[in-house]
């Protein structure tokens, strides 16, 4: 089984240097914890998002192969009371057992990156949204209006109705195409 256990550079190139990795979290060696905390694939993410957000230095996801462990792998809550099942590596993970090392962008850079909102709040996008809409349909009225008011003077006003008709369907359609094709851009 593969498991995740995050890591800080500095951390990483000193157990290189020896057989053992010792430190079980973020500012905490396996002696003072007990365990090195490590992470399930849909795990870890998690975990560098709630304890490792203000890093400004990119981090190391170590990728260790429990069959190349030589202590045990407890599952157990992440904190007490929780349903949520980590699992804790019980003694020093040796450096051999580390099968890959990715290195991670700085968490305090990737929200910014990933907020599709670009930072605006839900009611100014809804505001945005809606300002569209009104100015497309307000549009629509206008030139069915004209189109309309053209063709009765010119033609009489049976055919004044009928233009304004044809003309508010067609200004319709076009409202609808400019609309999707914004969204497309957007999306």
């Amino acid at each position: 089984m593969r498991i995740f256990h995050l890591a800080e550079r500095a951390d990483w190139e000193a157990a290189r240097g020896g057989r053992y990795y010792d430190r079980s979290t973020r500012g905490a060696s396996l002696a003072e914890v007990g365990f090195v905390h490590c992470a399930h694939a849909h795990q870890w993410q998690v975990v560098r998002d709630r304890f490792y957000s203000d890093v400004t230095e990119p981090l190391l996801l170590l990728t260790i192969d429990t069959d190349l462990l030589d202590a045990p792998v407890v599952e157990e809550p992440g904190e007490p009371g929780s349903s949520e099942r980590f699992p804790h590596v019980y003694g020093a993970i040796p450096v051999a057992a580390v099968v890959a090392v990715t290195e991670l962008a700085p968490p305090s850079a990737a929200p910014a990156a990933q907020d599709p909102a670009g930072g605006r709040s839900f009611s100014s996008l809804l505001m945005a949204e809606i300002g569209v809409r009104v100015v497309l349909a307000v549009g629509v009225m206008v030139v069915a209006a004209l189109v309309g008011t053209l063709v009765q003077e010119s033609a009489g006003p049976p055919y004044g109705l009928l233009a304004t008709m044809a003309a508010f369907a067609a200004a319709t359609v076009a409202a609808v195409v400019l609309y999707r094709r914004r969204e497309r851009r957007a999306g």
